[in-house]
């Protein structure tokens, strides 16, 4: 038997480098639970290298309170977001455009946890006043 599902959790926040994370995409997980961890920036990358064991098999992600970047999340949703059945962003920044370009291809997701998160929507058009969709 294999692993299958790993969790580093805080807090205290865990700090994972590069070279941790690297590691980590080498293992065929189906459930990973990263909450309340730290990312140097570009780790995310580092997580989730095409054609990397854990990419192939994952299908439950928990990134919550990690402070990902908008870059982060739609890292996550173009080389895992299609396999995904759960998946944690809270306290992310998430770009709404993010979400538009991969849409279709989330058809396996189950469960989205979004809580906490900023959202930030595409700049309005010239002209187009107040009513160009802007969260207050």
């Amino acid at each position: 038997a294999s692993l299958r599902t790993l969790t580093l959790s805080g807090p205290p926040a865990v700090s994972l480098s590069c070279a941790d994370l690297g590691a980590l995409s080498r293992l065929r997980l189906s459930s990973l639970r990263l909450h309340r961890c730290a990312f140097q920036p570009g780790g995310i990358c580092e997580l989730l290298i095409s054609g990397c064991a854990l990419v192939g098999h994952l299908t439950q992600l928990d990134v919550g309170f990690c402070s990902l970047s908008a870059d982060d999340v739609e890292e996550i949703l173009v080389q895992v977001g299609h396999r995904l059945t759960k998946l944690c962003l809270a306290d992310a920044l998430v770009r709404v455009s993010s979400f538009a370009r991969v849409a279709a291809g989330l058809t396996a997701l189950c469960e989205l946890d979004m809580s906490e998160t900023d959202v930030l929507y595409p700049a309005p058009a010239a002209g187009a006043g107040h009513r160009a969709g802007l969260a207050s």
